[in-house]
């Protein structure tokens, strides 16, 4: 799994996965957040599932997409 957003250590974040196209998670507690919190690594790069076998991060079902709302998605990279 490559998660791929800046370490900012905080519960939610926006991602873009492999697996998925797009979409917005929230790193599990405490699984994933330990997880992001250990890694020394910078720039792209995967990560292990946490110890207890979750998974690192969940979608987000409390999130309200507006279809409407006109916005630019910029790669600072």
């Amino acid at each position: 799994m490559t998660l791929t957003c800046l370490h900012v250590q905080k519960p939610w974040h926006f991602s873009v996965d492999n697996p998925r196209s797009h979409g917005i998670f929230r790193l599990t507690t405490p699984g994933g957040m330990s997880v992001i919190r250990q890694c020394q690594q910078r720039g792209f790069h995967p990560h292990n599932q946490p110890p207890d076998g979750g998974p690192i991060y969940d979608t987000c079902t409390d999130v309200y997409m507006n279809p409407d709302l006109k916005f630019d998605v910029i790669d600072l990279r």
